[in-house]
């Protein structure tokens, strides 16, 4: 499929993610704050990107697709990624697993995975528990 997805930081640096599968995917120390563009020179209509976090989890997001001669996706996470991160942008159709462009042509889905920049943070500790309340007697 002829889809480029590329991560782009807030000053402008262009980090290309490559599909998964097709040598080296792992695209390391991202920034946290980046937003992902994917483009393609078709004009897909039925098309659905979603980012889930190592865990399977979607990421929530703000999408924005332009739709001209060619497609431009872009996908900015709520409040960003959590640091030291994997995580994988599954693209696909909405109606179907395959993406199709305006004159009906369809397309192999596609992955891409990366690994934000930094340290994961630690877990948060456990509720404290409730005191015991003294029984009566």
């Amino acid at each position: 499929m002829p889809l480029a997805a590329q991560v782009v930081t807030t000053d402008g640096l262009q980090v290309a993610l490559q599909p998964e599968g097709a040598g080296d995917t792992n695209a390391e120390g991202i920034p946290a704050e980046a937003t992902i563009v994917l483009t393609s020179e078709h004009a897909l209509t039925d098309l659905r990107i979603r980012l889930v976090d190592e865990a399977g989890k979607l990421v929530p997001s703000d999408d924005r697709a332009t739709i001209g001669k060619g497609t431009r996706y872009e996908l900015r996470p709520q409040g960003g990624l959590v640091t030291g991160t994997r995580y994988r942008l599954l693209v696909d159709g909405n109606s179907s697993s395959h993406p199709s462009s305006v004159d009906g042509t369809t397309f192999a889905g596609r992955s891409f995975s990366f690994r934000t920049a930094g340290e994961k943070p630690a877990p948060p500790p456990p509720p404290a528990k409730a005191p015991r309340k003294a029984k009566r007697r």
